[in-house]
């Protein structure tokens, strides 16, 4: 140092300033590159947004930094979904035995075997929850997963924000993926049908399954942890972490804007939601 003129050492000092400011830089986005897409994920859902406000005389823009959590996310999605969430039932009257009144002396009441009495079964109304799905258009329009098995020739039970309205299957198989039944609407009813985006699904997205039964809803966060490297969407294009049960099988994946973009499939399949939106618009043209 005792050899450096000012000049060389003021030189010097901004070289050592530069590199010690860019490498906690450099190491944050190797560290970035390396680390799962949870993380990554989290860090990215801080957004810029521009605010404009108009005042007389002046306009000021002011760059706000507005953190979006999962939980924030899934809340508003929920707020979007629910009126159109449905619950496909099936009828079962359940025959059981009756039971004789209890004795005079206190004893247990005798069991009537079904078998050996059968003027005395009952049939009791039952219902047999089959699964989830969701309304795609105001006339009562509802689709759901083809795993399901639905019979064209039986009529079903859909319910919507805890009203029951009978149903038929439209269409069904396989080869789609889904199942869409009609809402015997006969008193008019203007349903509320689920909000769309086509957008291709891509590997890492934060998704949100949504189910319900009679009961309760459920939710459930995932990400999107398979996705087909062809450019062609295809009902195996994606897979999901999402766990599926009884509640959530044949129910809507959004996305986090509380847009459906598939419907979720046994063992985290999808089936993409453009094969519905073709379906809808096929149906539409061909009521011209």
């Amino acid at each position: 140092m005792e050899e450096l003129n000012k000049t060389q050492v003021v030189l010097l000092t901004l070289f050592i300033t530069f590199v010690t400011s860019v490498a906690p830089g450099i190491i944050t986005v190797t560290l970035l590159d390396q680390s799962p897409p949870g993380i990554t994920q989290t860090i990215n859902r801080v957004v810029e947004r521009t605010i404009e406000r108009v005042t007389p005389g002046k306009t000021e823009i002011k760059e706000t930094k507005v953190l979006l959590t999962e939980e924030g996310l899934l809340k508003d999605a929920l707020v979007a979904i629910k009126p159109s969430l449905a619950r496909i039932v099936l009828n079962s009257p359940v025959e059981t035995a009756v039971v004789t009144p209890a004795p005079a002396d206190g004893s247990t009441p005798v069991v009537v075997p079904v078998e050996n009495q059968a003027a005395l079964i009952t049939a009791v109304p039952g219902k047999n929850e089959l699964g989830t799905g969701f309304v795609v258009s105001a006339e009562g329009l509802v689709v759901t997963s083809s795993s399901l098995n639905l019979d064209p020739d039986v009529e079903y039970l859909v319910s919507i924000n805890k009203k029951e309205y009978p149903a038929s299957v439209v269409t069904s198989g396989s080869a789609s993926g889904f199942t869409v039944l009609k809402i015997n609407n006969k008193d008019g009813v203007k349903f509320t049908p689920a909000p769309f985006s086509i957008t291709p699904m891509h590997l890492g997205q934060t998704i949100f399954v949504i189910g319900n039964d009679l009961e309760r809803t459920t939710a459930s966060i995932g990400i999107v942890n398979s996705s087909a490297n062809s450019a062609e969407v295809t009902l195996s294009s994606y897979k999901t972490t999402i766990k599926s049960d009884d509640t959530n099988i044949g129910g809507p994946i959004l996305d986090s804007d509380g847009k459906v973009i598939g419907i979720n499939l046994s063992s985290g399949g999808v089936v993409p939601i453009k094969f519905v939106a073709g379906f809808l618009a096929s149906t539409t043209a061909s009521r011209r």
